[in-house]
């Protein structure tokens, strides 16, 4: 398969598992982009227990050409049962799924080896198997931006984040160009502030980037979180671009990861994810870095004082004043000015 490997500009990466309620839309949105080159969407099922892969490969069946001339294939290797089709209608539309034969979820670098040689496109678009994208040109566009740019390096645009029995707009801070500073700076810890519906300044289903010469570093994988560490690292090779227009729905609340939330080990796997960020960039950002990391660690320590777990609110007390004293003192000061 390495011929049908390199004809493509563009890969997308769609990671699912358990999504069989929601996977048909994703599909419908790669095979609605109408553009002007070839591209191929990377589907990997992980090993899903609710039927996911039957629904796939029902969609494969009904909108995939199956006749030898346009490369459709069946083949099996250690990890997965793939297919590689070509769309019957969208003739730059072509499909690969990886059925993974085990769950390879706390195996993330061996995932995504897995698919490598499929990601070697000049750029990478991402969308989970939960999420879907509306606009039929929202490939064309940011291809059409990134191509014009080349000092650019990632590119999202607007989403709209549905909820149960609500829409609303993901980004109302709207913003035009960003640095890894900006990125960095625009978390969790500010999202209310700016009045965005999502934590970080780009949804992950909008991302399209400029696919780095080098690999992408490992420390990515290492993160709890895998969207701000990889925009973060995207960022050290260019600019960031958001364009206004809503392309995508993120569906809140329904993915693997939101159903067991617990806020404490939330906040603590922050502060890990950053820690392990400002490793990555080689202390380089640190002082944007550590006074985030030392807002983590206040919060720890108000959240277990109300929990009357003194002596661990201490503790977090302490590692904020270790990790960065400037931030613990204005908040201190903020205190006693409010009082």
């Amino acid at each position: 398969m390495s011929k049908e490997r390199n004809l493509y500009i563009l890969s997308v990466q769609c990671m699912t598992y358990n999504q069989s309620a929601y996977i048909i839309d994703a599909l419908n949105g790669f095979t609605m982009q109408k553009t002007n080159f070839p591209f191929v969407a990377v589907v990997v099922d992980d090993a899903s227990t609710d039927g996911e892969q039957e629904v796939i490969k029902s969609y494969i069946d009904e909108q995939f050409d199956h006749s030898i001339g346009t490369g459709y294939k069946e083949w099996e290797t250690e990890d997965a049962l793939w297919t590689f089709a070509q769309h019957k209608e969208n003739e730059n539309c072509h499909i690969v799924v990886a059925c993974l034969k085990r769950n390879l979820y706390r195996e993330q670098d061996k995932k995504e080896g897995v698919i490598k040689d499929w990601m070697n496109a000049k750029y990478i678009a991402l969308c989970e198997g939960d999420d879907y994208w509306t606009d039929p040109l929202k490939l064309q566009k940011q291809v059409d931006f990134m191509e014009t740019y080349p000092d650019y390096s990632l590119c999202f645009t607007n989403t709209i984040v549905k909820h149960v029995g609500f829409d609303e707009v993901a980004v109302n801070h709207v913003w035009d160009t960003y640095n890894i500073e900006d990125l960095i700076g625009n978390n969790a810890l500010n999202a209310k502030s700016r009045g965005d519906n999502i934590v970080s300044c780009g949804h992950t289903s909008t991302l399209l980037y400029r696919r780095p010469e080098s690999p992408l570093p490992n420390w990515i994988s290492r993160c709890y979180i895998g969207d701000e560490p990889l925009f973060i690292a995207l960022a050290q090779y260019g600019k960031a671009k958001f364009i206004n227009e809503q392309t995508s729905v993120y569906r809140a609340l329904v993915g693997v990861s939101s159903k067991d939330f617990k806020q404490e080990v939330d906040w603590q796997n922050r502060i890990q994810m950053y820690e392990i960020i400002n490793e990555g960039l080689g202390y380089k950002y640190r002082k944007i870095i550590d006074p985030i990391i030392a807002q983590w660690y206040l919060k720890l320590c108000k959240l277990t004082w109300k929990k009357k777990n003194k002596k661990e609110a201490i503790m977090y007390f302490y590692k904020s004043i270790v990790v960065d004293g400037k931030t613990v003192m204005r908040w201190i000061t903020g205190k006693i000015r409010s009082h």
